[in-house]
């Protein structure tokens, strides 16, 4: 039997003279590791457990700790480009050649920065509810004067939209991160919470230089993912990624906020596997 989200142990590996905490799980297989890069404010016990053995049921799956995050030792970075640095030097650190990425917002755009940096190790890539440097709307100006998004009334305002049917799956979402009961992460800290809003914010600023070009020097076969109601970061940006990256696809779910991929779980676990394992066929990608 093959370890779990909820069961699986934290292990740690050092980087950079600190120790990061990690946890892997899933089939070992022939199939690149996936790993998962987490939004702001967020811990590896913020991810959906449905998407997450869902996937391990056929490769590894790897969550992780920012530097400076619950388990994580150090001070958390305050630049999306040094939160690239450290997240390449971890995923060496783990001995991998080839892996697929899946950046959620903050992760998102830690993806970015990787694949402009030609990083050799990463194949392809998804980016869920996130945005391009210097993207529509980035400001996060209601994170100002108060504290970060942490409980669930949080969660259910910022993360689904205003529906019932929306709301109802953010409760169903937020019962199925608790099942982990054993060796629970860690909130992040205040500092965290600082230093991270410094560095979306700096991606997400404006500037009088040509926007988005960069994004056509991403080579990865890239998934797009958004949900159409999101109010924390616009959907206008995913329409900007896979419209700007050369060999990008979009997918767009209805009636949902930040959170998408946990509200239609199961519909974005089989459409992401579809990407990750038939992937492109001739330049093409087709959804059923």
């Amino acid at each position: 039997m093959i370890a779990l989200h909820d069961t699986v142990k934290t292990e740690f590996v050092e980087v950079s003279g600190r120790r990061i905490a990690y946890r892997t799980f899933g089939s070992d297989t022939t199939k690149r590791p996936l790993v998962l890069m987490q939004h702001y404010f967020g811990n590896m016990d913020h991810w959906d457990p449905s998407v997450t053995n869902g996937f391990a049921h056929d490769r590894q799956v790897v969550i992780f700790d920012y530097q400076g995050v619950g388990f994580s030792e150090g001070e958390s970075p305050s630049s999306v480009e040094d939160f690239a640095t450290t997240t390449a030097d971890f995923i060496r650190a783990l001995g991998f050649n080839k892996v697929d990425l899946l950046g959620f917002s903050l992760g998102g755009m830690i993806a970015q920065e990787l694949c402009l940096r030609k990083c050799a190790f990463i194949s392809k890539v998804i980016l869920l509810s996130t945005g391009p440097r210097g993207g529509e709307g980035m400001e996060f100006a209601e994170l100002d004067g108060g504290r970060p998004p942490s409980s669930e009334k949080d969660i259910l305002f910022a993360f689904f939209a205003p529906s019932e049917s929306s709301q109802q799956a953010g409760r169903d979402y937020i019962g199925r991160t608790k099942l982990r009961s054993v060796d629970r992460d860690l909130l992040p800290s205040n500092t965290v919470a600082e230093n991270q809003l410094i560095a979306i914010r700096d991606w997400g600023r404006q500037t009088l230089n040509e926007r988005y070009a960069d994004l056509g020097r991403i080579e990865q076969p890239t998934l797009v993912v958004a949900g159409l109601r999101d109010t924390v970061l616009p959907a206008t940006n995913s329409f900007i990624l896979a419209n700007r990256i050369p060999n990008a696809h979009l997918i767009a779910y209805p009636d949902s906020g930040h959170g998408a991929y946990a509200q239609f779980h199961e519909l974005f676990l089989h459409q992401t596997k579809l990407f990750l394992d038939e992937g492109q066929r001739n330049g093409s990608f087709s959804l059923p």
